[in-house]
């Protein structure tokens, strides 16, 4: 895991400030849809509805690009 940590924020030096914003966002949807996944953890629907909005929400930043 630390390792991980320490790779990702090593390649978030590497790309622009907008770009590694999305990517913190994004990762901690993964996170969240992996625990369900993989470890059968339990979301609310708020934490869905988070999900959803996350993921919109880096569409409309990826369509401006």
């Amino acid at each position: 895991m630390a390792l991980a940590c320490l790779l990702f924020g090593r390649g978030l030096g590497h790309v622009t400030a907008s770009t590694a914003a999305t990517l913190i966002l994004v990762e901690a949807v993964a996170a969240a849809v992996l625990s369900v996944v993989v470890a059968g953890e339990h979301v609310d629907p708020l934490g869905w509805a988070g999900i959803v909005l996350v993921g919109v929400g880096s569409l409309i930043l990826d369509d401006r690009e």
